[in-house]
């Protein structure tokens, strides 16, 4: 997660009950909602027609757009709604972008002496949203308790928003019965010996099996670890085929650490093929 979205994250938790007291004080709002703009109302429209064509890449660019322009009386409803393109498409890069948008919108909430109640849980869902889809387990936890869950949202006054919430709390449960039943198929020796070829900067030897069950003996240069539950990767450079690639830890056997040596390629390599690594290296 990225430094200021972590930070976000954070502020969010240790904030929540002070703003869901607040939002419970205040009556419920009886000014009418701003009529909807006929251009906006065209533009959801056509990411709609998108998703249903199935061209996912190109509603998630133009409910971005569409997320960047709105005016300040309408981002609530677009950043809610934005919020949900995203959950439909499962796409990761869409909930990052989205929360960079809507961070100022965020950070002047929680200042804000009179929040509404519904606001402030549409943007817990939003936030939690993100947190498990980039498999950020332990913070997540602190939005997605059953108590956490039955104070954002209403059962009664917010059905869809508590059912989201919900079905948020399960996906994340799975996720990380997914992520544990996974390292029962990693060869147990894996970890440590990428360990020490890591370290003494010695090439990496093992069987792979590919998507379509071929089996190869490959060399590489280990370079990094990463893990995107319910999978464990390894970030390597492949001699034979001189270019960076991702190896799934479950479709390796027999790893061994070879004799031949190898020098350390620059940071670009492992942000290449793993964006996520980015904040952490530019920290080293």
């Amino acid at each position: 997660m990225k430094p200021t979205l972590a930070a976000l994250a954070r502020r969010w938790i240790s904030a929540f009950s002070v703003l869901t007291c607040l939002a419970a004080a205040m009556p419920a709002p009886t000014t009418a909602q701003p009529a909807a703009n006929p251009s906006l109302v065209a533009d959801v429209d056509r990411v709609s027609i998108l998703i249903r064509d199935g061209r996912n890449l190109d509603a998630i660019d133009l409910a971005k757009q569409i997320a960047t322009a709105a005016p300040p009386s309408e981002r609530q409803f677009i950043y809610q709604w934005a919020g949900w393109i995203c959950r439909i498409t499962s796409d990761v890069d869409c909930a990052q972008g989205l929360l960079e948008i809507a961070l100022p919108h965020l950070d002047a909430l929680l200042k804000t002496p009179s929040p509404d109640r519904s606001t402030v849980s549409h943007n817990v869902l939003l936030i939690a949203s993100y947190l498990v889809a980039t498999g950020d387990y332990q913070e997540s936890a602190k939005f997605l308790t059953p108590g956490f869950i039955a104070e954002a949202a209403s059962v009664i006054k917010d059905p869809l928003l508590f059912a989201e919430l919900q079905l948020l709390a399960a996906q994340r449960a799975r996720r990380i019965s997914d992520f544990d039943a996974s390292r029962d198929h990693i060869d147990k020796a894996l970890v440590a010996t990428f360990e020490h070829a890591f370290t003494a900067g010695r090439l990496l030897a093992f069987s792979y099996v590919d998507r379509e069950g071929r089996r190869t003996r490959r060399h590489v240069e280990p370079h990094g670890l990463l893990v995107r539950a319910p999978l464990w990767y390894v970030i390597a450079w492949d001699r034979r085929r001189d270019a960076p690639r991702l190896f799934r830890a479950d479709r390796i056997r027999r790893p061994t650490v070879t004799g031949q040596g190898f020098f350390p390629r620059p940071h670009d390599l492992v942000t290449r093929i793993c964006p996520d690594a980015v904040d952490l290296l530019a920290r080293q």
